[in-house]
């Protein structure tokens, strides 16, 4: 953190530790950044025990088959062309482009904050 004194009045910059970019100006209230970095902790830390979490016993079967009542009404409307989630669609060589899409968007995506618990 950096203190600045711009015509007689306080000025606190917040930088990022990594860039020489500033973030974030607050007129010198010190009590308000304290409260708002405590609120940010305290969400990244339920976050974090959400995540550590047993997921719900439904978990299992989130992803389910659509009934055959629907699908011979119209089956193509039911197949993906491009992007698939979940395992039915899995080993189709017409998705096969997008699923590395998809890994290389997971990479960026767990290395935008690399920690213990989202490192490959």
């Amino acid at each position: 953190m950096a203190d600045n004194n711009v015509n007689d009045q306080s000025v606190m910059q917040i930088k990022d530790e990594d860039k020489d970019d500033v973030i974030a100006e607050n007129d010198g209230n010190k009590a308000t950044l304290t409260e708002d970095r405590n609120d940010v902790e305290l969400i990244v830390s339920s976050i974090r025990r959400k995540l550590h979490q047993n997921p719900p016993s439904t978990a299992r079967s989130s992803i389910f088959r659509i009934p055959n009542v629907l699908r011979r009404h119209n089956e193509k409307a039911f197949v993906p062309n491009l992007v698939s989630i979940g395992p039915f669609q899995h080993g189709k060589k017409n998705l096969k482009v997008m699923q590395e899409f998809k890994l290389w968007y997971l990479h960026c995506l767990l290395d935008r904050k690399p920690t213990s618990e989202t490192s490959l």
